[in-house]
């Protein structure tokens, strides 16, 4: 019984393996293929000691577990950690972060019950010592095609639910080239930058604005990715032409520079 507990929590290892590749070649920019490679060696470990358990085989499990997860983890982190991110973003990333490592976590727990951690301290279980009965292989085959079900059901779930996140809140995300082609096309009906965002994005400043109609009869400047010194020097000069700030917000860009951007109206 515990080496068929194992063998089902090598099954979820399997599932979470799909799910990580699915999303590494689902999501932008180049695959890293070190990686996947990196991680199916020690997914083969890992499922290799779940099904003939052997002293401390658990180990390779908890390494797969780690190396796997790590990266999702870290980025998880840094985003709960940016003052720029929107509370909806971390939470939306955090619901992904469990759904696409649920099957690992499960497989952790069956993994680490006392019944079956100790498989790792006994002699696995000779499966040949009697015949199979027919009914038992009938509830074999159908406890089997139980759990593929599930399993196929979680790995698609997640990856369908953890891509829609990786890729929709990137699609309002703009360079700084795109945010200024996107300026001038709003700017023409009549749209101005409310307030505009910036963040440090796969190794790229990134901008994305709440854009709303210019009050009538009013005007209005903007800039984006501004220092410290042009956005004192600009306001001074503004507000002396009688603007006044709508909106000002900051980031810290890739190179750790403080960037502003800054709104000012005049009616």
């Amino acid at each position: 019984m515990q080496t068929q507990t194992l063998r089902v929590a090598a099954y979820f290892l399997i599932a979470h393996y799909l799910i990580v590749t699915g999303l590494t070649f689902l999501g932008k920019g180049t695959p890293d293929l070190f990686r996947v490679v990196i991680t199916l060696g020690l997914l083969v470990g890992a499922v290799g000691a779940l099904f003939k358990p052997r002293k401390l085989g658990w180990l390779m499990v908890v390494v797969y577990a780690w190396y796997a997860a790590n990266p999702f983890l870290l980025g998880t982190w840094v985003l709960w950690a940016s003052p720029e991110a929107q509370s909806s973003t971390k939470i939306a990333a955090s619901i992904a972060l469990a759904l696409f490592n649920l099957p690992l976590i499960v497989a952790l727990v069956l993994v680490f019950k006392p019944a079956s951690f100790a498989s790792f301290r006994s002699a696995p279980e000779d499966d040949s010592a009697q015949a199979a009965k027919p009914a038992d292989i009938g509830r074999s085959l159908t406890r089997v095609f139980g759990w593929t079900a599930a399993i196929v059901v979680v790995v698609v779930g997640a990856i369908l639910a953890v891509n829609a996140f990786r890729t929709a809140p990137d699609d309002d995300w703009l360079t700084s080239a795109e945010y200024q082609q996107e300026f001038d096309a709003r700017l023409k009906k009549g749209f101005y930058p409310h307030e505009l965002l910036g963040e440090c994005r796969s190794g790229g400043e990134k901008f994305r604005a709440d854009w709303r109609a210019i009050p009538s009869g009013a005007s209005f400047l903007a800039h984006h990715g501004m220092t410290r010194q042009d956005y004192d020097r600009r306001n001074g000069d503004y507000l002396a032409k009688g603007y006044s700030l709508g909106s000002l917000k900051h980031f810290r860009d890739c190179s750790g520079m403080e960037r502003y951007q800054a709104t000012w109206l005049k009616r």
